[in-house]
């Protein structure tokens, strides 16, 4: 039995600090693991529970299809079907920038 009367056996014997530390907790009603979890939990809330709105800001596209001009890419994230078939076709990423683009 640990400390509290709770059932669990002690393995090694712990420091003076450390026994009063448990022996709050037994007189809180709280065991080790519990008061971690909760700590964890709390602070982990805090960590995402945000009131502001992450707002995602419009990117010009810096790269523009050949034939198609509705399709864009503005250089983020990955990289679409057609600039691909482009690279490969023997075109160069400066030949499908958009005329004017900030590169």
């Amino acid at each position: 039995m640990d400390r509290c009367g709770r059932g669990r056996v002690e393995r090694y014997p712990t420091s003076p600090s450390a026994r009063e530390a448990d022996a709050f907790r037994c007189q809180a009603g709280l065991s080790r693991g519990v008061q971690s979890r909760t700590a964890l939990c709390v602070s982990f809330t805090k960590l995402i529970s945000t009131n502001k709105k992450t707002r995602r800001t419009y990117v010009a596209p810096k790269y523009q299809h050949p034939e198609n001009s509705s399709l864009t890419w503005s250089g983020r994230g990955r990289k679409p079907q057609w600039f691909h078939e482009a690279l490969a076709s023997g075109k160069t990423p400066e030949d499908l920038a958009v005329a004017g683009a900030a590169n």
